[in-house]
């Protein structure tokens, strides 16, 4: 029985969200080749998709977060991400679209997960590991809320696509001292330091 990881994604905002469905795209389109189903929008305020792998789930859900960073907005979205082994139609289905049991718990779940202090809640069968986890998003947390948007915009769109400073300031029209600053103002390598014991696989070995 093949076994994936669900990440469903519900969004604390009350009104639905006009660049959701754009974000959407570009995750599908960057991560696509490493899901076992596609992610889809449902209403405006939810996500839903199902990936091959715990990294691949992990790196999706850290990415889909960045994604939301680079369009200048401030979304919040409280997320569930755990395995499942069931629900998850075969590919020639016409309509593939996740159903079941295992599926109805998670979003059961999530609809009681308080996404305070953190908004991840990482289910991998081991308690320790899961609070690690949450600890662990809960430091890249408050360094992502740390940064000003749509102010900082331009500029975390460059450092989190991997430029380096001397780079961004080429491309921002800015000197390189300036960039420097703002690549230090904004705790870039503490947040990348956290993003990578993420998605080293460290804490799910």
């Amino acid at each position: 029985m093949s076994e994936y990881y669900l990440l469903i994604g519900k969004s604390l905002e009350k009104e639905p969200n006009a660049e959701l469905a754009g974000i959407i795209r570009k995750l599908n389109s960057i991560k696509g080749q490493e899901m076992e189903l596609p992610a889809r929008e449902y209403f405006g305020t939810e996500i839903v998709c199902c990936f091959k792998n715990f990294s691949a789930a992990l790196s999706g859900l850290i990415l889909f977060e960045e994604l939301i960073i680079k369009s200048g907005k401030r979304m919040q979205f409280k997320w569930l991400m755990k395995q499942i082994s069931s629900g998850i139609p075969p590919k020639k289905s016409i309509q593939r679209e996740i159903s079941g049991r295992e599926f109805t718990e998670a979003r059961e779940q999530l609809a009681m997960f308080k996404p305070k202090p953190v908004r991840f809640l990482i289910l991998t069968g081991d308690r320790k590991t899961d609070y690690q986890f949450m600890q662990s998003f809960r430091l890249w947390e408050y360094f992502a809320e740390q940064w000003k948007l749509p102010r900082d915009k331009k500029a975390l769109e460059l450092f989190l696509e991997g430029y380096d400073y001397k780079t961004a300031a080429d491309k921002l029209k800015i000197a390189r001292p300036q960039a420097w600053k703002k690549y230090n103002s904004l705790n870039m390598d503490e947040y990348f330091a956290v993003r990578e014991i993420l998605l080293s696989g460290i804490l799910h070995s």
